[in-house]
């Protein structure tokens, strides 16, 4: 599978920084942002892509450390796998929207492998806003951001 998918230039382009990070495309503020992923090379690849979109994230490695990392810091927006260990990531997006959370609620993207409509639906029900698939492709990510942006305060 090619996580680099939709990513425009090489790999090479952005490890190198050819492909420069400048302000948000389409928007007029960076957000702030939590990527949770446990797998090691999504992350790179989706902090690479979040980079050339003109946005930075704070990296959680498994729904405990997501809410650990939202009471701490106001975020605009949870990247959320669904699968990770300790908490996954529908029982975390459940925690932070049962009232106990201290914080601004985030909004919360879940990314999936999976294109299930069912598992979709789950993640609606758990409390995301939106839902993509792995993998992340740069233009599907720009647009639920901008949709995080306009929802944002």
């Amino acid at each position: 599978m090619n996580v680099f998918t939709g990513v425009s230039g090489t790999m090479m382009d952005f490890l190198d920084g050819d492909c420069s990070a400048g302000q948000p495309r389409g928007s007029d503020r960076v957000l702030k942002v939590l990527l949770a992923e446990d797998n090691a090379v999504n992350r790179v690849a989706t902090q690479l892509i979040l980079q050339h979109l003109g946005h930075r994230a704070d990296v959680a490695v498994n729904g405990v450390e997501v809410l650990q990392a939202v009471d701490r810091e106001d975020y605009d927006v949870v990247l959320m796998d669904l699968q990770m260990p300790l908490m996954d990531g529908l029982e975390a997006a459940r925690r932070l929207r049962d009232g106990r959370h201290r914080g601004r609620l985030p909004r919360i993207i879940a990314l999936s492998a999976s294109d299930a409509g069912e598992e979709r639906e789950l993640c609606l029900a758990s409390g995301m806003q939106d839902f993509l698939r792995k993998p992340i492709r740069l233009d599907d990510l720009s647009v639920a951001l901008a949709r995080c942006q306009d929802a944002a305060p």
